[in-house]
Formats: structure tokens, sequence, C-alpha cells
């Protein structure tokens, strides 16, 4: 009796494209990284598919969820699927990833491709910058809950985590109880010279537990329950949450599960093998089928659809509090000059401070010493989110990127 081959489901469909397209633009470039796109698909497919609220048509829409592909090597894979989820990316536009001038270069970059929060590729800046976005987060929603109310979403991989940066900007997240920042690590066990434990031993989740994160582990990257499980639970954390998906770098593929899957752009032939192991059909024109392309975009407008809108007043006020981009910089007479720098520069803050609102920050425990406190404020804490002081603590490199994170977010 012959078996009956059963058709995927439309979600298995979806990622299997996606993994496909993504490495057909990379075998097109010549250049990128297919191991990435093989095993985290269904990271990126749960995330837009089912999570993220944002407008493809209004992509800097200030109540948005972020999310920072730390992983920045990973661009491919977050273009097919900004491109599946009806951002202004064109099948032409994927056709020319890591061209020159195009919308789609090799890393993720603010300002050129649609849908992208933050410009990555050192690794773990873009975890620290997403830090700062669910920093501004936490603030603006204390100041203006109805307007502001989303979370902060990011992809780290196991490069991202050794950099000590990582280490800086996840205390500081613990620190602070981001309870809105969910952490997602493409847990592989690989990086581009070998198997990770070659260089780092580390228990990552320990570790991140350790901080103050709420931390779990799926074992099987293929598991779309138990990641969409795992985010829901993860939205009612009181903490930042940190989510290990092991995975399996070039899933499917000829190098699956070791280190030449980092980097080794497939082959054509190599390309037509994986599309059958997918079971699926490689494509000339760079886009995938419109089912499951209508598929992604009506559960994204579903989502959006049921986001509560804040009123016109309430939109107004934050609208003119965000909007302030005239702050009054003191005058010093030749006495005044005369002063310490440090001193100068404190006189300078607090006139600054008072006429500018969006204003906060800190300094990396040495506010006390460089007088960089914001005098009539308090500290920003977790029982404090409208604080305009910042404790860094000695998190030097972590602050530059957690400074960045939260100008990226806009409103502070």
């Amino acid at each position: 009796m012959s078996e009956t081959l059963v058709k995927p489901d439309i979600a298995t469909q979806t990622i299997n494209q996606l993994r496909l397209l993504a490495n057909q633009m990379i075998t097109k470039a010549g250049s990128g990284h297919p191991g990435i796109a093989l095993g985290a698909a269904p990271m990126l497919y749960e995330l837009y598919t089912n999570q993220l609220v944002v407008d493809p048509a209004q992509p800097d829409a200030i109540n948005r969820d972020r999310f920072v592909l730390s992983a920045g090597h990973g661009a491919a894979l977050l273009y097919a699927t900004l491109h599946a989820a009806g951002f202004a990316l064109s099948a032409a536009d994927l056709a020319a990833f890591r061209q020159p001038h195009s919308k789609t270069p090799g890393h993720p970059e603010v300002g050129v491709t649609p849908g992208v929060d933050a410009t990555t590729g050192p690794l773990g800046q873009g975890v620290g910058m997403a830090v700062g976005m669910a920093m501004a987060e936490a603030k603006l929603h204390a100041q203006f809950p109805t307007v502001i109310d989303h979370f902060t979403y990011a992809l780290v991989g196991d490069g991202d985590l050794m950099e000590g940066i990582s280490h800086e900007v996840a205390t500081l997240a613990g620190q602070q109880a981001l309870a809105k920042l969910i952490v997602l690590y493409d847990d592989n066990q690989v990086s581009l010279d070998g198997q990770r434990s070659r260089a780092d031993t580390a228990d990552n989740v320990a570790r991140f537990a350790s901080y103050g994160w709420d931390v779990r582990r799926i074992t099987d990257g293929n598991d779309l329950a138990a990641i969409h499980d795992a985010i829901e639970n993860a939205k009612l954390s009181p903490e930042p949450t940190l989510i290990a998906v092991r995975t399996t770098i070039g899933d499917s593929g000829p190098y699956a599960g070791t280190h030449q899957a980092h980097g080794t752009p497939l082959t054509p032939a190599q390309l037509n093998a994986l599309a059958d192991n997918l079971g699926t059909t490689l494509t000339t024109n760079f886009s995938l089928d419109e089912p499951l392309i209508t598929h992604m975009r009506n559960k994204i407008m579903q989502r959006l659809a049921q986001q509560t809108k804040p009123s016109a007043a309430e939109l107004q006020a934050y609208l003119e509090f965000a909007q302030c981009q005239s702050p009054q910089i003191p005058t010093l007479n030749a006495t005044a000059q005369q002063q310490a720098a440090r001193t100068i520069g404190k006189i300078t803050l607090q006139t600054v401070a008072q006429t500018w609102p969006q204003l906060w920050g800190g300094a990396a425990d040495l506010a006390s010493s460089t007088q960089t406190t914001i005098t009539d404020s308090s500290l920003f804490a977790p029982n404090n989110r409208t604080g305009r002081n910042i404790g860094f603590g000695v998190r030097e490199f972590g602050m530059g990127a957690v400074m960045n994170g939260i100008g990226l977010h806009g409103g502070t």
C-alpha cells in the first residue's frame, strides 16, 4: 500500500519558503550567511505572523513593537520576512541583496530598509540598543500610558552573548526589570570558526537568570507551538525574558549543524536540493506564493485592528512633549567661563534640562564627579519610571549602545 503524502500546514510552508528565499538571495549575491536563515526562520515567522504589532504601511509609527536583529548577519532572512509581511521591499529589492545602493544591504541599516529599527552588525550592540528601546518605552509609558504601550524584541546568537557588551546591558536590563523586553536566543552552539565549545562553554541561560531575567528553554527550534507559548508567557513576566531556542544552524542544508553552514553560500545545485528537502519549489522571481503572503499579512492586519487608539487629546499631549526641539543654552559671562569645565557643563545641563523635557541620561558611575545629574529630577528605576537620571554603573560600552537605542526609539 502506497503512503499518502500529507501537505505541510501553511505555517510550515511559509517558513520553508522563507528559508529558501533567503538562501536564494545569498546564492545570487555569492555572499551572506545561509545558516541562520535556515535555523532561525521559525522564530522570525512567529514574531511577524503572530506577535509583532506593526503596520507595514506605517513602519515608523511611534507605538509599534520594536524588533532588533542583533545577529545582523541574518539580514537575508529578515528581508525575506519583511517582504512577506508587506513592508515596502519588492522582489527586485530582494534580488539586489548586498548590492551597492540597494535597500537590502549585507547587514540591516536604519533609514535604508523599511521595517528595520536598528543598524546592526557588530555583535552584542543590537541587544544593547534593544535594552535602550525598552527603557525608552518604560519611561514614555509612565508619562503617556495610552499613547505608548508596546514590546521590544531582539534576536541574538551565540556571538552576541560572547561579546562583553551583552553582559553589561543584560545586567542593566535585569536591574531595571524591563518586563516588555523579550530576547530570542538562536542557541545553535556554532560560531564561524567551529563549535561554540572551542571558545565558550558558559551557560547563558543560567547567566541571564542570575541577572534577574525570566529564562526559558526550547529544545526544538522547529516547534512553533513552544515558541509561541514561550513568547505569550514572556509578555506576562515582570522581568525581561530570554528564550533560548535550540536550533540547527543550516537546518535541512548540506552543512547542517556545522560551522561551514555559518557563511558558506549554497551552490545552485545545493539550492535546488534544499528546495527538495524542504518540500517546496525554487522560484525565479524572488518572492513567495501568494497564499502564504496573504496568510501572513492578514494575521498582521487582524492584530492592528485590535490595537487600542489614544484619544486626540492624549496624542496631542504626547506630540507636544516629543516635538519640543528648542532647548535653551545659557550664555556665560567672562567670569563664569573661567570655572572648571565640569562646572560649566553642570550649569549648561540644568538649563537645557529645564527647557527640553525629553532629555534624560546618566554617566558610568561618574555623575557625582562630572556633575551630570539633572538636579530637579530623580533616578529612573522600576518603581520610578519618570526619573530622568539613569544609574548606568560602570557599564561604559553598554551605556553607549543603550543611549543609541533610546535615541532610535524616539520621543525621548
